[in-house]
């Protein structure tokens, strides 16, 4: 989070591709769930055109309400898990965690 604070960087670029990598990790935790659902490819493709315009302010706000906490999360449980092996055990109930918040809301 602190590289993001830089001036020289191109944010926009940035949160995009942080989103989508995001969403990826997310996607590829739950396909098996959501692959049935009518829609699910086509609401995944407008999801990535709306979030690939910079005017549109989607990766923007995916990045400020999802990544963000994501991140502080995921770095609140480095701190109270004693090694990296430990973290690698939480990290995919984490991104389960990400999944169901995504899909029905806190």
């Amino acid at each position: 989070l602190k590289a993001l604070k830089g001036e020289r960087m191109n944010l926009p670029l940035l949160k995009f591709w942080l989103v989508l990598g995001l969403l990826n990790m997310i996607e590829g935790s739950i396909e098996p769930l959501v692959r049935w659902l009518p829609g699910w490819s086509f609401c995944k493709f407008w999801f990535i055109v709306l979030t690939s315009i910079p005017e549109t302010k989607v990766a923007d706000l995916a990045f400020m309400y999802v990544v963000v906490p994501s991140i502080r999360r995921l770095h609140e449980l480095a701190k109270r898990t004693p090694s990296f092996v430990d973290l690698l055990a939480v990290a995919p109930a984490l991104v389960l965690h990400l999944a169901l918040k995504l899909v029905f809301g806190d």
